[in-house]
């Protein structure tokens, strides 16, 4: 099929415009941790140290034994190669997704309500990415089912949400139940767990208190918005959920979907 001008042009920004989002978002990223934590930072001097933690292995015979001031060094394990593996992926990933969200947007066949709950979602999966960086980096393993768990509940949201922006696409009743099940337990999980105490107990940093109210908040949206969404189609369109189960059976799906999940978080 020939793009026309307009068409061609639109595909074009949509591409500019997701190119910026995982080109700049690491550097806001170190810039806001930079800011929080600037009592803990160290002044490095470039000129006198030194680190023997590093394999050499990329350097090959140019540099050997305990290395001088790099900005950046990697070994030449396992490890890193699995942070490379979920980088890259990530950041292909995210390109594609912000893309067709923007492509969405200039053909005006976007779900702005859906879309809202899909941008929300970006801060968890890109702090499942950072955590997975981490555990990887530090061989630190304590959370890494309980992150687990998390991540695969999350994208699962979001990839539905994903499908439905697209205002082409027919949101299914399952689509919304899924999005609230998921939001439901990420809520309740969070609930009992760092968001009590870090939030409401106030016993958090600045910067767990930020991370908690935005983990928490597009869980309480994923709840709100489809909620909305289910009331909106029943009181416009009738019989459009014709053969659904009754109300009851659908909220004991819920209740039977939501507990399994919790019970599933407390044996992580």
């Amino acid at each position: 099929m020939i793009l026309t001008a307009p068409t061609n042009v639109a595909s074009k920004k949509s591409q500019y415009i997701a190119l910026l989002v995982p080109v700049f978002l690491p550097a806001i990223h170190i810039l806001i941790l930079e800011k929080f934590w600037s009592d803990f930072n160290v002044n490095v001097n470039k000129e006198h140290c030194t680190c023997s933690c590093w394999d050499t292995v990329f350097k090959g015979p140019y540099e050997a034994g305990v290395a001088r001031y790099k900005h950046m060094y990697f070994n030449a394990t396992d490890n890193t190669f699995k942070i490379w593996v979920i980088t890259a992926v990530c950041t292909i990933v995210l390109y594609e997704c912000v893309k067709n969200i923007v492509r969405l947007c200039f053909d005006k066949q976007i779900r702005y309500n859906m879309m809202l709950l899909f941008i929300l979602s970006m801060f968890s999966h890109y702090y499942s990415w950072w955590s997975f960086v981490n555990y990887w980096n530090d061989d630190f393993y304590s959370q890494w089912n309980h992150q687990i768990f998390f991540t695969v509940t999350e994208l699962y949201s979001t990839s539905i949400l994903y499908t439905i922006c697209d205002r082409r696409k027919e949101i299914k009743k399952v689509h919304l139940f899924s999005i609230i099940a998921v939001g439901l337990t990420h809520m309740l999980a969070a609930g009992f767990d760092q968001f009590v105490i870090n939030v409401i107990g106030g016993s958090g940093f600045a910067h767990q208190v930020i991370r908690d109210l935005f983990l928490m908040i597009p869980d309480i949206l994923n709840i709100i918005i489809p909620l909305l969404e289910i009331k909106n189609r029943r009181l416009t369109t009738k019989n459009r959920y014709a053969d659904d189960p009754s109300s009851f059976k659908e909220i004991l799906l819920l209740v039977i979907i939501v507990t399994s999940g919790l019970i599933i978080v407390s044996l992580l």
